[in-house]
């Protein structure tokens, strides 16, 4: 990476990033010898606070060689955010704890850490550092589940952490590729994007996370 930017150190303490219109052009693949240079550009208005970022791959002169990704980001009120969701997080819970309560009741299943992943290995195969689903419950024929996920503990320092980040969104492409659906047997889901990501705080390793998932359909208007 030629320049790294910590944006959470030039930003008043209320206003946090959204990573938003994500869209993941080509892989970034790894080769087993010589070296490989990434270039991460950032057009930023501060006076919008908004701005979009392209990571590319470049070549030993520097010329630009492959798009690998490419996104928008906005600054907005983390406090906001916080009220937004709190609105929404009593139907969450209750999702969450109906889930938990139909492993009793043969509706749903309970996974721990290792088979969650052996079943995720039929469609890719992650390294330790990237483990951080601990313990899955899922509705299969529902598309949804939540997830108890700690993070694993890496040396590197991050202003946001890429194992982390992966982590907390591991349950997506679980839910999609772990389902009774016979479509499975033909097809692997693999996620190009996202719309917005908002992350208040730090993540750290010696917290509890809980996620919450929930598929639904959109129509063609609405897919990114």
């Amino acid at each position: 990476l030629i320049h790294t930017l910590s944006l959470h150190d030039a930003l008043p303490i209320c206003l946090s990033p959204d990573i938003c219109d994500m869209a993941i052009e080509k892989a970034l693949v790894v080769q087993p010898e010589g070296s490989q240079v990434i270039r991460a550009e950032m057009d930023l208005q501060w006076s919008t606070r908004r701005g979009s970022m392209k990571i590319y791959s470049v070549d030993a002169s520097g010329q630009r060689r492959k798009l690998h990704a490419k996104c928008n980001v906005v600054f907005g009120s983390s406090t906001a955010w916080r009220e937004e969701w709190q609105r929404q997080l009593y139907l969450i819970r209750r999702s969450m704890e109906q889930l938990r309560t139909g492993v009793d009741q043969g509706s749903t299943h309970r996974l721990r850490r290792s088979l969650a992943y052996k079943l995720f290995s039929s469609v890719v195969e992650y390294g330790p550092r990237y483990q951080g689903l601990d313990e899955v419950v899922f509705d299969s024929e529902a598309l949804e589940a939540t997830a108890v996920v700690r993070l694993q503990p890496v040396p590197e320092k991050y202003g946001l952490n890429p194992f982390w980040c992966d982590s907390i969104g591991h349950l997506t492409g679980f839910v999609m590729n772990s389902n009774a659906s016979p479509d499975l047997a033909e097809y692997a889901f693999v996620n190009h994007g996202w719309r917005s990501m908002r992350i208040t705080e730090k993540l750290s390793s010696e917290e509890v996370y809980q996620t919450y998932v929930k598929m639904q359909p959109v129509g063609d208007g609405d897919r990114k």
